[in-house]
């Protein structure tokens, strides 16, 4: 797949990537960090550590994680610097990290945007995904849902809708031969030029 990914910066005008049923590498995100201006982004990751690169998409708005992951004990709270670097992020959703959400990690999120975001001008910033150690909302010290807006996660809620452009195989098919032709008839002209 790095070899399509990479051709994909050539789509300036990219906003929304959606990338289903996939667990890029490394080298795969690098190349989806050259995007820089997306907005929504959606993919799995083979490795949970290579979620940090995506910090680069400071233009991101909407980040989703498709791929599952299981938390270690003393696992990171990878969000914090997310919401700190990328000012526009209004929304994570991590569809099947397992024993991530407890309730210590999000009072530090929560603590992390009442510093940053400013509700009058800000909308509530929206995480979603699976609750570890709570159950309802008024486990959380100081939870408000004018900063934060916490929801449990729905299997049908990461099927794509009809409306969404979505990067299955068939599309990389065609975008593959697209650029092949693309490739060809450059030469061409080039070659008629000369």
């Amino acid at each position: 797949m790095w070899g399509l990914l990479k051709e994909l910066k050539v789509l300036s005008s990219l906003q929304s990537l959606f990338l289903d049923n996939s667990n890029l590498d490394f080298l795969d995100i690098v190349e989806v960090t050259k995007i820089s201006w997306l907005k929504h982004l959606r993919l799995g990751l083979t490795d949970k550590k290579c979620i940090l690169i995506l910090i680069q998409l400071k233009n991101l708005e909407v980040l989703e994680i498709t791929s599952t992951h299981h938390a270690a004990e003393d696992e990171s709270n990878f969000i914090l610097p997310f919401l700190e670097s990328c000012q526009n992020l209004r929304s994570i959703t991590l569809h099947r990290y397992y024993d991530f959400l407890s309730k210590d990690y999000l009072n530090g999120i929560l603590t992390i945007i009442k510093l940053l975001k400013d509700p009058e001008i800000n909308p509530p910033f929206e995480l979603i995904g699976m609750w570890c150690d709570f159950e309802s909302l008024n486990q959380l010290h100081g939870y408000d849902d004018a900063f934060l807006q916490l929801r449990r996660i729905k299997q049908e809620e990461f099927e794509s809708d009809e409306d969404d452009i979505v990067l299955n195989d068939d599309f990389w098919k065609k975008f593959e031969k697209d650029i092949i032709n693309y490739n060809d008839n450059s030469s061409d002209s080039d070659e008629e030029n000369n």
